[in-house]
């Protein structure tokens, strides 16, 4: 995924996203950095739903947004 990529699919709050990319490719990452975009915009952070296959991945991800 380009930065271009990584920086449209970010700044993209107008609709739900899909992204598809392989391991690696900074998907949680990008999550990470969108959900962030919507909590300084003066999202609610209760209208905000992240799902993780596991509590690792939970784990990782609140630690990212913490």
């Amino acid at each position: 995924m380009s930065r271009i990529d990584y920086d449209q699919i970010v700044t993209h709050l107008d609709s739900p996203t899909l992204v598809l990319a392989g391991p690696g490719a900074g998907k949680t990452y990008l999550l990470a950095d969108r959900v962030k975009r919507l909590l300084d915009l003066g999202t609610d952070e209760n209208q905000i739903t992240l799902l993780a296959f596991g509590r690792d991945a939970r784990q990782n991800m609140r630690n990212r947004l913490l």
